[in-house]
């Protein structure tokens, strides 16, 4: 992500609680959970404990700011869609107002599901924000 789109978000304060709300409904308590294209913020419920989350983006430094995040990972998803987890590993994962920056998303959606466990969710947010130097098409 370039400098421009660092610490701002691209979303406003009624769709931040709306994804917190819906997280809030969806995503299992005490569970672990994985935060796809994650930067320095997530919008995860802060009242409710998670066993663990982790960020996989592409900017180390927004990773290390992000409160949320127990452990994180940089990968570049358009490059190398494989998820560097165990099938299995996760309770639930989030995708929030970025699929539009993939290249691949049919793929990382599909590693998703192996390193999701059976049933877990997956909560993919849209917005109609465009940056235009992560456009892809």
């Amino acid at each position: 992500m370039g400098p421009e789109a660092a610490h701002a978000r691209h979303i406003d304060a009624a769709s931040i609680a709306a994804i917190t709300s819906l997280y809030r409904e969806i995503l299992p308590p005490g569970g672990a959970i994985l935060d796809l294209l994650s930067g320095w913020v997530s919008h995860l419920p802060p009242e409710i404990p998670y066993s663990r989350v982790v960020g996989v983006g592409t900017n180390a430094c927004e990773l290390a700011e992000n409160p949320f995040l127990d452990e994180w990972r940089v990968q570049d998803l358009n490059s190398n869609p494989c998820l560097p987890f165990a099938t299995a590993e996760f309770d639930g994962a989030a995708l929030c107002v970025s699929i539009q920056h993939l290249t691949r998303p049919c793929e990382v959606i599909r590693e998703v599901g192996r390193v999701l466990k059976p049933g877990a969710p997956l909560i993919v947010t849209f917005s109609n924000c465009c940056l235009p130097t992560r456009a892809i098409a």
